[in-house]
C-alpha cells in the first residue's frame, strides 16, 4: 500500500492509499491503524479477496448471434449459469441490431466487428444495470437512430464506439459512471450527459474522444466526487456548445 495522502478525487476520505496486488494474493485482511490526536487508536479491518476470472468468449461465427433476440437469449443463459468466476466477451456480427439490449446482473464485454462493407450497429438503447465489482465494456459499436445510445446506472467503459444522430449518446443516470475512450459523438443533441451524484466506479479521464456537430457535446449536470475532469486529446469541432458545466468540477482540455 502507498503512503496515505489526501486526494481531492475521494472527498469523503480523510486520506487515500493505493493498494497494489497480484493474482496470487488471494484472501487478505488489511488493517488500517488510525492514531487520533487525543492518543486513542482506531483499527479498521478491510477484507480483500483477489479472484482470477476465467475468460469465456462467444462469437457470431460459432453460434446464432446476428439479431437482438439471439443476443438477449445468450445473455439470459449466461445470467442463469454465472457463478461469479468467469469474465464474458461476446463478439457481435457486422449486422444491425434492432431494439434494446439490457445488461443486468452480469458483466460482459460486447465487442463489435467491422468488415470492408459492414459493421456492428445498434439501433436501440443499451441499458447498463449490472451492479458487480467489475464494469461492463462496449468496444467498437456504432449507435445510430433516435433516442439514447447507452443509459447507464452502474458504470461502464466504452472504447472506439460511435454515437451518431442520437438525442443522447451516453446518458449517465444515478449510480452510473461512463468512461469513454477514443469514441466519436457526432450530430447528437447531447453527446455525453452526466446526471449522477453517486457511483461505485469513477475516473477523471475522458481521453481521445471526438465531439463534432452536436448541439451540446458534453453536459455535466451532476458528477460524483469533486476532482478535476480531464478531456486529454479530445477534439471539439462544430458543436453548438462544447462543454456545459453545471457542477463544481474543474474541467481541463489538452491536446
Amino acid at each position: 500500500a502507498s503512503t496515505p495522502v489526501y486526494s481531492s478525487g475521494f472527498p469523503d476520505a480523510v486520506l487515500e492509499s493505493d493498494i497494489t496486488y497480484t493474482d496470487n494474493c488471494t484472501e487478505n485482511d488489511i488493517c488500517w491503524i488510525i492514531k487520533l490526536k487525543d492518543a486513542r487508536t482506531v483499527k479498521i479491518h478491510q477484507y480483500l479477496r483477489i479472484t482470477v476470472l476465467e475468460p469465456v468468449e462467444y462469437s457470431y461465427q460459432d453460434m446464432p448471434l446476428s439479431t437482438t433476440d439471439e443476443l438477449t437469449a445468450l445473455l439470459a443463459g449466461i445470467k442463469k449459469e454465472d457463478d461469479g468466476t468467469k469474465s464474458y466477451t461476446i463478439i457481435l456480427a457486422p449486422e444491425v441490431y434492432e431494439g434494446d439490449i439490457v445488461l443486468d446482473g452480469i458483466v460482459v464485454n460486447l465487442q463489435g466487428t467491422k468488415t470492408a462493407d459492414a459493421k456492428t450497429e445498434v439501433r436501440g438503447t443499451v441499458y447498463i444495470k449490472s451492479a458487480w465489482p467489475f464494469s461492463s465494456q462496449l468496444n467498437g459499436l456504432v449507435f445510430s437512430g433516435e433516442g439514447t445510445g447507452v443509459r447507464d446506472t452502474a458504470g461502464f467503459f466504452a472504447y472506439s464506439c460511435v454515437f451518431n444522430g442520437l438525442d443522447i449518446g451516453i446518458d449517465v443516470q444515478e449510480g452510473g459512471y461512463a468512461v469513454p475512450y477514443e469514441c466519436t459523438f457526432e450530430s447528437c443533441k447531447t453527446g455525453l450527459h452526466f446526471q449522477s451524484t453517486n457511483s461505485r466506479s469513477s475516473s477523471p479521464w475522458f481521453a481521445g474522444n471526438t465531439f463534432t456537430g452536436n448541439d451540446i457535446a458534453v453536459l455535466l449536470d451532476q458528477v460524483p466526487g469533486v476532482g478535476t475532469l480531464y478531456f486529454d486529446g479530445c477534439v471539439f469541432s462544430g458543436n453548438g456548445q462544447d462543454i456545459v458545466n453545471n457542477t463544481k468540477h474543474e474541467v481541463k482540455i489538452s491536446e
